[in-house]
């Protein structure tokens, strides 16, 4: 007959197996490195629908940003939307979205902007991927 410690530990083990995502954080890390080496200073402005607001920032070439985007906002989808311009680049672009992101990112979301447009780092492929153009 299994003891009560070995009792408890299978359950354990059932529990993260049907919940894995209880060994995860709440949050992931988002960077967005600027890669314009061919433009001016990037002007970023980065806020939620969840009404967090990281102000305007200016990031120089070469230059990361970084924030927590939650992946358990209760009822919501937390999505960061940041406004990006170089005077003559500008958009507008969900750079997190905790449900297309929750699974694909990991602990780290990590974004990169350059010339031709805006892309992810894909974990897997240990590549970016482009993911926006900017618009004409």
């Amino acid at each position: 007959m299994a003891s009560i410690t070995d009792q408890i530990l299978a359950l354990l083990i059932i529990f993260l197996i049907i919940f894995p995502s209880s060994l995860r954080s709440d949050s992931v890390e988002v960077y967005l490195d600027n890669e314009l080496y061919q433009s001016p200073n990037l002007t970023v402005h980065c806020q939620s629908n969840t009404k967090k607001d990281l102000g305007t920032k200016i990031m120089a070439d070469g230059t990361s940003i970084s924030w927590l985007g939650d992946i358990n906002v209760p009822g919501e989808n937390e999505i960061w939307s940041c406004a990006m311009n170089t005077g003559k680049l500008n958009g507008v672009f969900d750079i997190f979205e905790s449900n297309r992101d929750n699974t694909r990112c990991g602990d780290v979301c990590e974004w990169m902007v350059n010339e031709d447009g805006i892309y992810w780092y894909s974990p897997p492929d240990h590549n970016f991927v482009f993911q926006f153009s900017w618009p004409h």
